[in-house]
């Protein structure tokens, strides 16, 4: 029964979406709009729930109320309710900017049922589960030109658009989901004609593969001296791993010229044998304390991939794109990454200054021409590393959704 609602729900949308993609640019320019905005994080279950605060998190995209300076009305779907302070100081803001009759053009709403349902619903889930919120949002934009702007689009958005009979400012939730995995992103950035590095050049699923590649790595590429693990699917720094070669006991000569294949075959072998033994020793995580505990890191279903990190890296800049239906590209900002370990993201710098721009842009236009051509719209950000002495640029994650830094970039140019 569910499902025949929803198949008939997804015919009736389809040409919504398409009409919507085919009439952009006559569109593009309309001074009034209306900007449903939906936070939710596309994260699988067992991550919502285990992770501390995530409503708090979905709620750092709260600065995409600073998209009304574009013009129109913004509708900010938020997972729990403001405190009057910070709604306060949101009007406040917007006023000041010069953001007319703020209380009609900033609408902050709040499913009804959010502090009933259990932990861990994204925010687009709370949605569905909200009558009297969807109820509004169909009255808001009744005979409006209105579209749903999401982060990472994943099955729950998709729901609420076809609920709604509104169009969604990105691709399908099954491209989103294929062109978020590193592996996809490798795929991409090759198409650009970009080196990638060293890299695994598959995905393994378990513990023994990844073991087996890593030692293949180590011993064919002895100058590197770190090597990272990343999880196929993951985002923000979550399933981030990496292993120091000089960590290992075992001795790795620089050069095997003067060594016989069967001394080879026993370092290799060596090297295997002690990270068979102790690689979950020698491994580091960004989130210590929840790899640590699980000790689950190389069993994921989404398996994991392998990368050699340069020797020489000064900087990681970071640069935030629109791909509008179009095809039409836009960088809206760049940045430069601060982290507070290793991997793991604790703010941004704009605009970055660490790589030369036109390089950059240059790039990150090519990727973007990629994406489109794979069905990709919408927000996305590419992160890249800047390498000591020439200052080679190398591209090395794709995030597909609106980023928090993308968010905040609105708010602090308006």
């Amino acid at each position: 029964m569910i499902l025949a609602r929803e198949s008939i729900l997804l015919a009736k949308w389809k040409p919504i979406q398409e009409a919507f993609i085919k009439n952009w640019k006559a569109n593009r320019h309309r001074t009034w709009r209306t900007i449903v905005h939906l936070p939710s994080l596309t994260w699988p279950r067992e991550r919502r729930h285990n992770t501390n605060n995530f409503c708090q998190l979905e709620n750092l995209e709260l600065t995409r109320v600073f998209d009304a300076a574009r013009g129109g009305r913004v509708i900010y779907i938020s997972p729990f309710r403001l405190s009057d302070y910070v709604y306060d100081y949101l009007i406040r803001i917007l006023t000041i900017n010069g953001i007319g009759q703020v209380q009609d053009r900033v609408k902050i709403l709040v499913p009804e049922n959010a502090s009933r349902l259990p932990k861990g619903l994204s925010c687009a889930q709370l949605l569905l589960y909200s009558p009297d919120c969807l109820r509004q949002l169909k009255a808001l934009t009744k005979g409006q030109y209105a579209y749903i702007s999401p982060n990472q689009v994943g099955d729950a958005d998709l729901k609420v658009a076809m609920e709604l009979n509104l169009p969604i400012y990105s691709c399908l939730p099954k491209i989103a989901a294929i062109l978020s995995t590193k592996e996809a992103g490798w795929m991409i950035f090759k198409r650009a004609g970009l080196s990638i590095g060293i890299t695994s050049g598959a995905v393994y699923t378990n513990d023994q593969d990844v073991v087996l590649k890593l030692a293949d790595l180590i011993f064919t590429y002895r100058g590197v001296k770190r090597w990272i693990l990343k999880q196929n699917v993951s985002k923000i720094g979550y399933g981030i791993a990496w292993i120091d070669v000089h960590s290992l006991k075992t001795r790795i000569p620089q050069s095997m010229i003067a060594l016989s294949s069967m001394t080879k075959k026993e370092i290799k072998k060596k090297i295997t044998n002690e990270l068979f033994e102790n690689i979950k020793t020698y491994i580091r995580y960004t989130r210590e304390d929840v790899w640590r505990k699980r000790g689950d890191f190389m069993d994921q279903k989404c398996g994991v991939v392998i990368e050699a990190s340069p020797n020489t890296i000064i900087a990681s800049p970071s640069v935030n794109i629109t791909i509008e239906p179009d095809g039409a590209i836009e960088i809206t900002s760049t940045h430069d990454q601060i982290f507070r370990k290793p991997y793991l993201f604790a703010g941004a710098i704009f605009p970055q200054c660490s790589a030369d721009p036109q390089s950059l842009c240059a790039m990150s236009y090519r990727i973007a021409e990629v994406l489109y051509d794979q069905g990709c719209i919408g927000f996305m950000s590419i992160d890249f590393i800047t390498l000591e002495g020439q200052n080679e640029l190398v591209p090395i994650d794709l995030n597909i959704g609106c980023s928090q830094t993308m968010a905040s970039s609105d708010y602090s140019t308006s």
